[in-house]
């Protein structure tokens, strides 16, 4: 897949959520910003260690890279809140 308006969004996170088993290549996520929410799908990975959202410091992490057409206030970082669907899901009885 690549970065484009063409396809479903998707992000990135870290590649220690995918090997701890916190997330699973292909989950649907739920981010909430400050400005609203989108459902994306947790398509990738990246190494995030060591980097935090701007203004933030140490204590807030970078949870996700999202591409720039999908960035709220096109700005490069900020808080979020992720929900993993497939999980919530799961506790709920859905399958």
């Amino acid at each position: 897949m690549t970065y484009s308006e063409d396809v479903e969004p998707w992000v990135a996170f870290d590649i220690g959520w995918y090997e701890s088993g916190r997330i699973k290549c292909g989950d649907d996520m739920l981010l909430i910003f400050e400005t609203g929410s989108m459902l994306v799908k947790a398509w990738d990975a990246g190494t995030f260690q060591g980097y935090w959202v701007e203004g933030f410091g140490p204590d807030a992490p970078i949870l996700v890279d999202l591409p720039e057409h999908l960035r709220p206030d096109g700005r490069m970082s900020w808080p979020v809140v992720v929900v993993t669907l497939n999980k919530l899901k799961g506790r709920l009885g859905d399958n």
